[in-house]
């Protein structure tokens, strides 16, 4: 398959104009789950889906044991795994507790070996991808709430892709949303995902 992108002006800085240089910028595709991850190693391999589903199960409790020690995780042929963390803003050490600190995310720094297998990946211009914005911004937020009537969660690529627009939107209409407790956050950065509040 071909990755599809298009051009996008920079989002402006704050008091600024908007700016008139163009990036590229991937247009999403499908968001890909575990079940068809699993299924697809399960067909390339002697195990069975649950056996992978497993396997990565265990994986992630692994990281995340050596991540909660402090310790860096190198995974040749896939990539590096650090813990990043969040203390309050502060002049002098001696001002900070313990209890301050506290976790901020998790790192990732993609192998050499993946670096270069994606270098000569295809790529083509989706037509009509660099048009001026298709919805405003209370159609896309109500796009995003019908997106969630039928699917338990959405991501911000999700967001761009049923929006088709850019992630700089996509970002502000799920600000706006969570404001407004019309969806909550779970997760974090990248990884995280959005659904609707829980009915009590």
């Amino acid at each position: 398959m071909t990755a599809q992108y298009g051009l996008f002006r920079n989002p402006p800085h704050k008091g600024e104009k908007e700016s008139d240089i163009l990036h590229a910028r991937i247009i999403p595709g499908r968001t890909i789950r575990i079940d068809r991850v699993t299924r697809e190693i399960s067909e390339c391999t002697s195990f069975s889906p649950g056996d992978v589903k497993g396997l990565l199960q265990a994986f992630a409790d692994v990281l995340v044991s050596y991540l909660e020690d402090g310790d860096e995780v190198e995974l040749e042929g896939l990539g590096h795994f650090s813990v990043s963390l969040k203390c309050p803003k502060i002049t002098n050490p001696r001002q900070v507790r313990a209890e301050d600190i506290a976790f901020k995310s998790v790192n990732f720094r993609c192998s050499k070996e993946i670096t270069e297998r994606l270098r000569c990946m295809n790529v083509e211009r989706k037509p009509g991808s660099s048009k001026p914005v298709k919805y405003n911004g209370e159609e896309r937020k109500a796009r995003i709430i019908q997106y969630l009537e039928k699917h338990e969660t959405i991501m911000s690529s999700d967001c761009m892709g049923i929006n088709e627009c850019t992630r700089y939107l996509a970002l502000k209409d799920i600000k706006e949303l969570i404001a407004g407790k019309k969806i909550v956050k779970q997760g974090y950065r990248k990884i995280a995902v959005y659904t609707l509040p829980k009915i009590l």
